[in-house]
């Protein structure tokens, strides 16, 4: 996408998807969302 407007892209850090930090958890892998977690998703 950023190449598509002559902004090249070498390299993409992920450190987080919304509120929730991603820590120490391996790239390919997920976690499950405790009920708390759950809870602020959808109370938005």
């Amino acid at each position: 996408m950023t190449a598509a407007v002559g902004l090249p892209c070498l390299r993409l850090l992920r450190e987080g998807i919304g509120a929730f930090p991603l820590g120490d958890l391996p790239i390919g892998e997920w976690k499950e969302l405790t009920p708390e977690e759950r809870a602020s998703v959808f109370a938005r």
